[in-house]
């Protein structure tokens, strides 16, 4: 479970709360905690600062190539010729733009039915700032609900299927403009 890129400070200040009961800045702690794993979940990927990922990808006769998530650097580089042997490419051959969300290969193209696959260190951004507010906003609805406190964060939920009996938590869900706001974030099968 990825932590809470926000601070119990910061969702005090959205609450307009001054409390510095021990437990209660633990409650908002759970609650952060809670929806941060939420969002995570349904955004289908982790924007945990400096992490290390991959793209791969076939060529398409240009030079360039949309990452999945933004890259503050690319580690290494490789394809698979028409040949099938593996390649390695030169890290100054690709350049990072738009943010490090666009990358360019300033030598030649990605070939038409070649798969490249690009390693690449996350952004040091971390969340971005629209996910972060989802997260502080979603977190004050699950606050409201508890009663300050007296409610719970999720409902545990036992389903059966063919007599076996398996466990999940379901999180309430998420606002309809939340979802609007976290969409050009969401990870889509490709």
């Amino acid at each position: 479970m990825p932590s809470s890129p926000v601070t119990i400070s910061q969702f005090q200040v959205y609450l307009k709360d001054t409390s510095t009961d021990p437990a209660l800045l633990t409650f908002y702690q759970s609650l952060l905690d809670a929806t941060t794993n939420k969002i995570a979940t349904y955004l289908d990927r982790d924007f945990t600062a400096l992490a290390h990922t991959h793209d791969t990808f076939w060529g398409n006769n240009t030079n360039e190539h949309i990452l999945h998530d933004a890259a503050s650097s690319v580690l290494t580089w490789t394809y698979t010729d028409l040949d099938g042997h593996i390649q390695t490419g030169s890290n100054t051959d690709l350049i990072l733009f738009e943010e490090g969300r666009l990358v360019r290969n300033k030598v030649t193209i990605f070939e038409e039915n070649v798969e490249y696959t690009i390693n690449y260190a996350n952004t040091s951004t971390g969340w971005p700032q629209a996910v972060e507010q989802v997260i502080i906003e979603d977190a004050a609805i699950l606050f409201n609900e508890s009663n300050q406190g007296g409610g719970t964060l999720a409902e545990l939920i036992a389903s059966s299927r063919e007599g076996q009996f398996t466990e999940r938590v379901r999180y309430t869900d998420l606002t309809q403009a939340h979802e609007k706001i976290l969409n050009m974030y969401k990870r889509f099968a490709v």
